[in-house]
């Protein structure tokens, strides 16, 4: 019976995680200087909250390595926010000469795009992990759009200097971002017991 209410908490947890994310975009959208406020509360919660529901999935499925995957991309994700954060502020010295503020910012870029990828790579092994374990095919589904997001942000951060077809990819990889959460909410609130996996 605790391996079915571990269930159930950790089905909750993601459920009611990918919707404040959710929430949190729709906030972005819709509050404008509101969202300021109200958009990375609901989101920090939402990714807590799915975090918490791949801990507890990760136990009910015996597959620890579905955790440590989503742990390790969250934590990336942050890396690569403050990377961007960094270099849009006025944390930068200001007597960097030209050549070497571009060099800082080419960096950055090429180290957001890294960090993109690899926590993309980790996220979307750990959605797929559920999926083979669930059986679920909404995760698949979540897991394919973020595959597209990574792909689309790194593009629009590679074209940066050509706005138009930057502005393209980003928008893709906005829509792409998006649809992940969408199947994703919907993937857990559909989520069933299925087989128990074997531990790795």
């Amino acid at each position: 019976m605790s391996c079915l209410v571990d269930f159930d908490v950790a089905k909750g947890l993601g459920f009611f995680g990918s919707l404040a994310v959710l929430l949190s975009i729709a906030a972005l959208i819709f509050l404008g200087v509101l969202s300021l406020l109200i958009s990375p509360i609901l989101f920090l919660l939402g990714y807590i909250l799915v975090l918490l529901s791949f801990y507890f999935l990760s136990k009910y499925y015996q597959h620890r390595g579905m955790f440590l995957y989503a742990l390790t991309s969250l934590t990336l994700s942050f890396l690569g926010t403050l990377t961007l954060i960094y270099t849009l502020s006025p944390l930068v010295p200001e007597d960097f000469s030209g050549s070497r503020l571009a060099q800082l910012t080419l960096l950055a870029v090429l180290g957001r795009i890294a960090i993109i990828v690899a926590s993309a790579l980790l996220w979307y092994k750990a959605l797929i992990t559920l999926y083979e374990k669930s059986g679920e095919p909404m995760i698949e589904r979540a897991a394919f759009a973020y595959g597209i997001f990574a792909i689309t942000s790194s593009l629009g951060l590679l074209t940066g200097a050509i706005s138009l077809i930057s502005t393209f990819f980003q928008l893709i990889a906005f829509a792409t971002f998006l649809l992940n959460w969408i199947f994703l909410t919907i993937g857990f609130y559909r989520l069933e017991e299925f087989g128990v996996g074997e531990e790795v």
